[in-house]
């Protein structure tokens, strides 16, 4: 009797391991294939393009469209979402920048009720679309308490949308967090350079779109490297902007975001160590974690400023830049004629 008792215990115990090995592996796995996370897609909806040799570019790190309700523990509401997408789009088309660049989009995600919002913006006349997507997962067991809180599945990334032709794509897997336990790695995002070669006007203008690590210091900074040896490459020969979620605010201890502004021949929109417009949180902004950079040699500025009308869409303010190329700039290589 005791044997048949400890038998059943012992194929209890091993149900109960079994279920969760396959519980962990089913949840951890992803859902697109890496020729659908990482593409160039094609629009045809009607578009507003001007010949005034003035270009703009937004960078957003669009937090979902989740408010100041990011990572908190609170069960999702469909209502907030949707109005906040129509707010959004109100606000995009009202500023009509000639390209997005976007952090934290959500493609086919539970927290965002399965909405693509990717797709949702470009039907304002963004025709040429470059996606990354960096969280890839079937069941994300976070913000951590009861499961109606949870994110669940999660597609999400980084996503560059123009009016003006995309000729290449080319993400760009940065350092992962070293000795992160395999249970929590397994369910975190890859952190992106996501480089988008766009034809203007004969011209080709190279974005890098990242967002860096903000939990583990160490890691940004080597993260920083990586990006800073890839604008490096690109602005030599291309007009190159540099723009995104840097997670580094100039006024903390040995912030990284200085070995940018080092660098002699950048530019910074909106942007100087003695005045300058916090970026994140939006409810009461402290840190300036969000910006463009460019290659003066290249690009002229017109202006530049933090789009703060945006309010609480996001926990962030997004970063506009007008700028022109400069005559100096190089004609796109036989190989990277515009796809029309």
């Amino acid at each position: 009797m005791k044997n048949n008792s400890l038998k059943r215990v012992a194929v209890s115990l091993c149900a109960v391991i079994t279920a969760s090995g396959l519980g962990f592996i089913w949840a951890s796995s992803p859902s697109w294939s890496n020729a659908d996370k990482y593409s160039i897609l094609a629009h045809q909806y009607p578009t507003r393009v001007t010949d005034d040799d003035v270009y703009s570019l937004l960078s957003y790190n669009i937090g979902y469209l989740s408010g100041l309700t990011n990572n908190r523990a609170v069960v999702r509401d469909p209502d907030f979402q949707h109005e906040n997408m129509q707010s959004v789009k109100q606000h995009l088309d009202e500023l009509d920048a000639d390209i997005l660049a976007f952090q934290e989009i959500d493609y086919q995600a539970d927290r965002s009720f399965k909405l693509n919002q990717q797709n949702e913006i470009a039907k304002l006349g963004y025709n040429h679309v470059a996606q990354a997507v960096n969280w890839d997962v079937n069941y994300v067991p976070f913000p951590y308490g009861m499961p109606s809180v949870h994110f669940g599945r999660v597609v999400s990334g980084q996503s560059v949308l123009s009016k003006y032709p995309i000729s290449k794509h080319r993400p760009v897997i940065l350092e992962r967090v070293p000795e992160t336990p395999y249970y929590r790695d397994a369910f975190y995002l890859d952190r992106l350079a996501q480089v988008v070669h766009i034809v203007l006007e004969q011209q080709v203008l190279v974005v890098i779109n990242v967002h860096l690590e903000s939990f583990d210091r160490t890691t940004r900074g080597r993260q920083l490297q990586q990006v800073i040896a890839l604008y490096k490459r690109y602005s030599k020969d291309y007009p190159t902007l540099l723009v995104g979620d840097f997670n580094s605010d100039p006024v903390s201890p040995n912030a990284y975001i200085h070995k940018l502004l080092a660098i002699p021949s950048i530019g910074a929109a909106a942007f100087s160590l003695d005045d300058y417009v916090n970026t994140f949180n939006s409810g009461a902004p402290n840190e300036r974690l969000d910006y463009i950079f460019y290659n003066r040699a290249f690009i002229e500025p017109i202006d530049g400023r933090i789009a703060t009308e945006f309010g609480q869409l996001s926990d962030h303010f997004p970063v506009l830049f007008r700028f022109k190329l400069r005559p100096l700039a190089v004609h796109f290589p036989t190989d990277e004629a515009p796809r029309l």
